[in-house]
């Protein structure tokens, strides 16, 4: 019994070292909450946009914008897409590359490929991200205390035993086990409140594009401060043309006909009644269309 309590310490031990390693490290490759400073970036744009045409599946769509410059120029020259990025041309978005999708408060990051009209767009604002992929580690942790209080607790009701073992072979592991146990226990119960407490409070400032039934976000971190400012503008200026193609629509016209409608309608349910003649109702119809 002693040598399963000292094995399952150490299997708790190891899981604790695991959730530490791992939430440094994510921890050690967060950017700052705020755009990067791009004006030092060596990008030729327009170089750029006529690289990406190979994902424009349309010849005939004219490349507006870039969103994501730096992780476009990174797939083009090493084939590595990370970091996704977006290509808007005049009629679609294509979305490239691993890019945060959001569900309701729920947001993951797949790699996709998508292309949505643009005809499909609700809408372009800035949002935020809650990093609740620190649940996962925080659970982890809530596994590591709860196996460590279990464990502490056999071991206070079960001491005798301990002592009744070879002092040289049995009762140092114990103890280093004891000791270890009471460490683990409190620095669990801190790694576990610590890595909820990110998943709550932390967020994360992004560019969320919104289409039906998709909503794309991307931190703003890993993008310019110029480069947003001009998707925005592109975005705006394209939008302005699609409406000045569009063409104009007589208003008072539309009134006319809206009300020939309704009387119509009314006539219809007069006649329908019973209290119109054939003859009244055919003569009333006539006028109203004239």
């Amino acid at each position: 019994m002693v040598q399963l309590y000292v094995i399952a310490t150490c299997i708790l031990w190891s899981t604790l070292l695991f959730v530490l390693v791992v939430g440094i490290s994510i921890n050690k490759k967060k950017l700052k909450d705020t755009p990067q400073d791009d004006s030092n970036w060596n990008i030729n744009y327009d170089n750029l946009k006529s690289a990406l045409r190979k994902f424009v599946t349309n010849r005939n769509e004219e490349v507006v914008a870039v969103l994501g410059k730096m992780n476009a120029q990174t797939l083009l020259n090493s084939n590595i897409n990370n970091v996704g990025f977006c290509i808007m041309s005049d009629k679609a978005f294509y979305f490239v590359g691993k890019v945060w999708q959001k569900k309701g408060i729920f947001s993951f990051k797949s790699n996709i490929q998508h292309r949505i009209p643009i005809t499909e767009m609700k809408g372009i604002k800035v949002g935020t991200l809650h990093r609740f992929g620190m649940f996962l580690l925080g659970l982890i942790s809530m596994f590591v205390l709860t196996g460590q209080i279990r464990v502490f607790s056999w071991l206070v009701t079960h001491e005798d035993m301990i002592e009744s073992f070879d002092a040289w072979s049995v009762v140092p592991m114990g103890r280093i086990a004891e000791f270890g146990g009471f460490f683990a226990t409190i620095i669990a119960l801190v790694i576990m409140v610590y890595y909820v407490a990110q998943a709550l409070l932390v967020k994360r400032t992004t560019v969320c594009i919104e289409m039906n039934g998709l909503t794309v976000n991307f931190l703003v971190c890993e993008l310019g401060k110029q480069e947003i400012k001009d998707f925005y503008r592109d975005l705006s200026v394209m939008q302005n043309d699609r409406i000045s193609a569009t063409p104009n629509v007589n208003v008072s016209q539309v009134n006319v006909n809206a009300d020939k409608v309704s009387k119509l309608t009314e006539l219809s349910h007069l006649y329908e009644q019973g209290l119109l003649q054939q003859e009244e109702f055919e003569r009333l119809k006539k006028e109203i269309i004239n």
